[in-house]
């Protein structure tokens, strides 16, 4: 159970969701399962092409992952309603390409 979300409850949440309801190291392991998961989806379409997967993951994990962490924010306070998922797609696609 993550912060009163059972397994039953489960589904993707909004940024509104995700800001409000998670505590901030919840928030961290969320979204980097969601740009893992984006991540792992563009190599699959791109392989054998590692270039748009490593993109995505050196600008999560990069050594100033903070400076990632407030866009991230930033992009889910915006589109409160978006699931995180939608909106880190459209973020990842901005910093990346398609």
């Amino acid at each position: 159970m993550i912060s009163g979300i059972q397994i039953h409850d489960a589904s993707a949440l909004t940024g509104d969701e995700i800001l409000k309801t998670l505590k901030p190291n919840e928030q961290f392991h969320y979204i980097s399962g969601a740009i893992g998961g984006i991540a792992y989806a563009r190599f699959v379409r791109d392989k054998p092409s590692e270039t748009g997967m490593k993109c995505m993951l050196n600008w999560w994990y990069r050594p100033n992952s903070a400076t990632a962490w407030d866009t991230v924010k930033q992009w889910l306070e915006h589109h409160k309603e978006k699931t995180a998922e939608i909106v880190l797609y459209a973020l990842l696609s901005k910093e990346c390409g398609q």
